[in-house]
């Protein structure tokens, strides 16, 4: 009887332990993921420093919220949110920052775009956000390969008008397609240049087919 007891006595907070870990998944990636964002790991690229945390981070991010809803047309919201957090996230040496950071601002993209009054101030901002992270400084020194094709895929999701059959790419978008072209030494960004640009060409009088004629 009181080895049954002790079985128990030891067995219990075991189970307990499971189920409470089961219960709340969420919990104790998010403490890792805070933990990393104050302390992002090394990299031999250039970061971005994370300069939204804790509770301002919060309160910005409710503002960004609100600030994507189809009656809005105010976009410095965003610009803050993206400027301190998600731009600097997706410069980050973890591949769950970035990927946090990819699909948030997928997802805001696609919100934002049917919002004919907010769309373009949105586009802008982000071309010019996205666009520091695929220049080399002048020193030499360059984002992650990941950050950069990140950065474009992004680009090249960005549509200028939109309708229920078909989508336009924002024309914006191309000079720093062709400028990519040059890149030496990473293929992967190349390709990724190219593929966006197929679709760019697909639309008639584009910058972006005239300059590729043009070059070739």
């Amino acid at each position: 009887m009181r080895r049954r007891t002790q079985y128990r006595m030891l067995v219990l907070p075991v189970l307990l332990g499971t189920f409470s870990l089961a219960a709340f998944p969420g919990l104790f990636e998010s403490n890792a993921i805070a933990q990393a964002v104050a302390a992002p790991p090394p990299s031999p690229f250039k970061q971005k420093p994370i300069t939204l945390k804790d509770k301002e981070l919060t309160e910005k991010g409710i503002e960004k919220t609100k600030a994507i809803k189809p009656d809005r047309s105010d976009v410095a919201p965003i610009q803050q949110y993206y400027s301190g957090f998600l731009i600097p996230l997706l410069t980050q040496n973890s591949p769950e920052y970035v990927n946090k950071a990819r699909m948030d601002i997928s997802n805001d993209i696609a919100t934002i775009e049917i919002n004919k009054n907010l769309s373009p101030k949105f586009n802008t901002a982000l071309i010019e956000l996205l666009k520091e992270l695929l220049v080399r400084g002048a020193d030499g020194s360059v984002y992650s390969p990941q950050c950069r094709i990140n950065a474009l895929v992004l680009l090249g999701k960005l549509n200028s008008e939109v309708t229920t059959t078909s989508s336009k790419p924002e024309a914006k978008v191309q000079v720093i397609l062709l400028s990519v072209l040059d890149e030496k030494g990473n293929d992967g960004l190349l390709s990724s240049a190219l593929s966006i640009l197929a679709r760019h060409l697909k639309y008639k009088g584009g910058a972006a087919k005239a300059s590729v004629f043009a070059v070739a």
